[in-house]
């Protein structure tokens, strides 16, 4: 998929819209810029991710709409740590495959110190589904942390798995029977509602708004 240079861009109005303060925004770039030297196709993945939570956090009325855009934007953070081979390479196997999967606590433990809430969605955002994986939320939560803290931060982590799996679905080819096919809209709703049935409204607004 060709990228859209001005998505940088628009991250960066978000960031803005959503009242983030300069430096903290500047600070968090950086980091990310990690994962642009590492591997270009990760960092875009992660920029259009922070550009689809954000914009549905938005849709439907979020209190905070700042964690899912740092969310969105730092889930896959962690795979600095996987081979450039592996993220590239259209068929992986199991071995590798579980090679890729550590990039959730990878995330999370480099995050952490740094963009706490944030951490928790880098290991959170593929834990919420059938053969979920990642981080223990109860298990590493700091002894402050509400319940309020931990709701708010299962409920962005599974939006940020939604817009992940949807940008992976029309921008990705692999044995896992992604499409990497932005305009079959047809098959993407059939895909996406297998795996999100309960999501049409969010699956609709992702179509109209895919980049």
């Amino acid at each position: 998929m060709k990228v859209k240079p001005e998505i940088g861009k628009a991250v960066n109005g978000l960031a803005q819209e959503a009242g983030i303060k300069k430096s903290t925004w500047e600070k968090f770039k950086k980091i990310l810029s990690e994962v642009r030297r590492h591997h270009r196709g990760t960092y875009y993945h992660c920029l259009r991710v922070g550009y689809y939570s954000y914009g549905l956090a938005k849709k439907e009325k979020w209190r905070d709409t700042k964690l899912p855009l740092f969310g969105g934007c730092g889930h896959d953070y962690g795979k600095f740590s996987v081979s450039s081979h592996l993220l590239s390479n259209k068929r992986i196997t199991e071995k590798e495959f579980e090679k890729i999967k550590k990039h959730t606590t990878q995330g999370f433990d480099k995050l952490k110190d740094t963009f706490l809430f944030t951490s928790f969605i880098a290991g959170l955002h593929h834990k919420y589904k059938d053969g979920g994986y990642g981080i223990d939320l109860d298990k590493v939560a700091p002894p402050f942390f509400k319940k309020s803290d931990k709701n708010k931060i299962k409920r962005t982590a599974e939006l940020v798995m939604l817009c992940d799996f949807f940008d992976a679905l029309i921008t990705r080819r692999n044995n896992k029977g992604l499409l990497n096919d932005i305009s079959n809209e047809k098959e993407i709703k059939k895909v996406m509602r297998k795996f999100f049935p309960s999501s049409s409204g969010r699956i609709n607004w992702l179509l109209k708004n895919k980049v």
